[in-house]
């Protein structure tokens, strides 16, 4: 192999570059990318903070006017229900006439506060609730609210009759039966289930999201070397560059956006998140976002190396290294073709070991047992290049390890990409059908 071969592939790169970002399409996935990783996070919270503060009870204030026991206190007898609903209600006892206080209220126009009567009459208590009828609360709720109250004035009579209160609880309390495992409940345990969730559901999730980066990106990557190689233009370029420095360049070019592109959509759902949340707590105080939850959580489990600064840094230098492998896969595959109507059939070829490479690292964790296989994962690139970045980000690999397993997926990344150069310079002025036997002498001719 020639010194220099990929001499003007800076020129090739810059130009893919410019082109690229000149075309509609980039700007448009670029920004429909961010606005969709921003909307999402930033909608959920907002939303489910507008649900919890919904359930929220729109009542604040109560002014309980009482004519039977002056010993009700409704802010510590309501607790005995078991329905902490209420604890956020002031209660004030009240000596004025039901008439007069509702009055005063709706001259106020006092949408939080209400009247609540308690009275006897012809041996029958009457528990009223009067609201303003702008209130923001649903009929439930009052009824609700109302048998609650009803409840504890039940128990003031019976008590006021002589009865103990454990003989109350025994007339009235209700047998309840269930069958209960027995399980360890302690602290490191629950932080022990939490890391073995992780060590499965994170690599997933971030396996699967990357398989369908590298297929649609991969593709992208694919169709611009071939319509490069099979444009006019490709004539002109060669006068100036090496056939190696084309193919180099429009990889690296082409990864190279599509790198920008997901680091700008991570910074949007980043901002999506933290801004949801804070927009969350405007709206509802007592709201977090589970998202930020779920981390505070997990970061603080002893054993783990869950977004530290190095696990962040090598999981997205993996990730953008996978994405270059499998861009380098696609370019490889469609450099075999030379008629523009093969490549659909390039594109299928490609799919293959994208798929196959995603469920080995889907599936081989979890229905092995045998912890040799699963770490080794993380050293074979077609696998690695789905797992890699998911174990490290959640901690479940060494700083050694990790380091290991990104220097494999760059050196194989560069063999693929001179194996991709050789063929794409052996068979750049070839119209004929993609054979197999010319790339294994393309492999071989030695230039």
């Amino acid at each position: 192999m020639k010194k220099k071969m990929f001499t003007g592939w800076k020129f090739v790169y810059a130009f893919t570059i410019k082109q690229e970002i000149k075309g509609k399409s980039f700007k448009f996935s670029l920004i429909l990318g961010m606005l969709l990783f921003f909307i999402v996070p930033f909608s959920i919270s907002v939303i489910t903070s507008i649900k919890e503060k919904d359930n929220e009870l729109a009542l604040k204030k109560v002014y309980v006017i009482n004519e039977l026991d002056d010993t009700l206190d409704l802010s510590k007898d309501l607790l005995i229900t078991g329905d902490d609903k209420y604890t956020n209600i002031e209660f004030v006892n009240d000596n004025s006439k039901v008439n007069d206080k509702t009055l005063e209220i709706a001259k106020a126009n006092d949408l939080s506060s209400g009247v609540l009567s308690i009275s006897n009459d012809d041996k029958k208590i009457n528990i009223k609730l009067y609201l303003n009828e702008a209130i923001d609360l649903d009929t439930e709720d009052g009824e609700e609210f109302l048998q609650k109250v009803s409840m504890v004035v039940n128990q003031k009579n019976i008590l006021k009759s002589g009865i103990s209160q454990e003989q109350f609880l025994l007339l009235n309390g209700q047998v309840v039966t269930n069958v209960r495992t027995i399980e360890d409940t302690t602290l490191e345990k629950k932080e022990s289930e939490y890391k073995d969730n992780l060590l499965i559901i994170l690599p997933m999730a971030i396996s699967s999201i990357l398989y369908m980066l590298f297929l649609m990106y991969g593709i992208s990557t694919a169709k611009s070397v071939a319509v490069e190689k099979t444009s006019k233009i490709i004539e002109t370029i060669l006068t100036t560059v090496k056939p190696y420095a084309v193919v180099f360049g429009k990889i690296i070019g082409m990864t190279t956006l599509t790198i920008f592109q997901l680091l700008m959509s991570l910074v949007s759902l980043v901002i999506g998140i933290i801004l949801g949340n804070e927009i969350g707590k405007y709206i509802n105080p007592d709201y977090k976002s589970d998202i930020i939850e779920i981390i505070g959580v997990v970061r603080n489990i002893d054993g783990l190396s869950f977004l530290t600064p190095w696990s962040i840094t090598l999981g997205l230098i993996s990730a953008c290294l996978g994405l270059l492998f499998y861009c380098v896969i696609g370019a490889m595959i469609i450099s075999g073709f030379s008629k523009s109507e093969d490549i659909t059939s390039a594109q299928s070829m490609y799919t293959f070991p994208t798929l196959i490479g995603f469920f080995a690292s889907y599936i081989i964790p979890i229905v092995s047992e045998n912890n040799i296989l699963i770490k080794s994962l993380a050293y074979i690139p077609f696998i690695s290049a789905f797992r890699l970045p998911g174990i490290i980000v959640s901690g479940d690999l060494s700083l050694f390890e990790s380091i290991i397993g990104v220097v494999v997926m760059a050196i194989t990344t560069v063999v693929f990409m001179i194996i991709t150069g050789r063929i794409y310079m052996n068979t750049l002025f070839n119209k004929g059908n993609f054979s197999f036997k010319e790339i294994i002498k393309y492999l071989r001719y030695n230039h």
